[in-house]
């Protein structure tokens, strides 16, 4: 550090420089001890020059590790996006799979409905032929009956009994309606 003037006149040092060379020493004196005030004023400042990029250094480092895993995050979160966005176009085929399933499947009830609606009125229509024919056959049922439906035959039990199991089945299907 800075040696003072007075330690050297109180040490007697002072003297031995006045002797040995007089203001010379003196001088030479003071431009020792400016060189070292500013040798050690340059020192703290190449200290605090130091520490202050040590400091940036470890901001930086903080920085960028912050900001690493703040990018990795952000990539995991666009990742389950991505994730997301292909479960929902997944999701979106199979509502569309589904709507043309269903469609389908409605074809084909009304299909159903539109069948059992014809073998109903089929069935009437049988069902009052054979009553019509009835009435007019004489001495031979089976030979009138036969010409009454176009020279088909009919089993009228299998008729009376399948059109008392079709009356239960268009009942039940009005009530469904």
């Amino acid at each position: 550090m800075f040696l003072s003037w007075r330690f050297f006149r109180s040490s007697g040092i002072a003297g031995h420089l006045l002797l040995a060379g007089g203001y010379d020493t003196e001088m030479h004196w003071i431009i020792a001890s400016c060189s070292l005030m500013i040798a050690n004023w340059m020192h703290g400042d190449r200290l605090r020059q130091n520490i202050l990029e040590k400091v940036q250094a470890t901001q930086i480092r903080t920085i960028s590790i912050v900001e690493e895993k703040l990018l990795q995050k952000l990539r995991e979160k666009e990742a389950e996006v991505e994730r997301f966005n292909q479960k929902n176009v997944e999701l979106e085929e199979r509502m569309d799979q589904l709507t043309v399933e269903a469609g389908a499947w409605q074809q084909q009830a009304k299909y159903n409905e539109n069948l059992i609606a014809a073998l109903k009125f089929n069935l009437q229509q049988v069902y009052a032929q054979s009553r019509d024919s009835k009435e007019g056959c004489g001495d031979s049922e089976l030979d009138d009956s036969a010409s009454c439906c176009n020279g088909r035959s009919i089993d009228f039990q299998l008729l009376c009994k399948e059109n008392n199991d079709m009356t239960e089945m268009m009942t039940f299907i009005d009530v469904l309606a």
